[in-house]
């Protein structure tokens, strides 16, 4: 625990009385992104979910037709 990030979780894992194992869990997972996208604006949202969006044509994964590759990416650094 060099770290003060270190110190942090490991004064979080002994306040909450969970152990790192119970960190990496698919259950504390979901709660956490539950708990994210409970404090996201529509806004907010709106924009992730776009730029999720180009980012799966920019790796080829989906197509939007009439945008070429720099395009794509011109608009990815425009939602960043």
């Amino acid at each position: 625990m060099l770290s003060p990030f270190d110190r942090d979780a490991h004064d979080g894992l002994v306040y909450f009385d969970v152990t790192w194992r119970d960190i990496f869990s698919v259950e504390l997972k979901k709660i956490a992104w539950s708990s994210y996208n409970l404090s996201l604006t529509s806004d907010k949202m709106g924009a992730a979910n776009l730029l999720s969006e180009l980012l799966y044509v920019r790796a080829r994964r989906l197509d939007i037709y009439g945008f070429n590759t720099n395009e794509i990416g011109c608009l990815v650094l425009f939602c960043m």
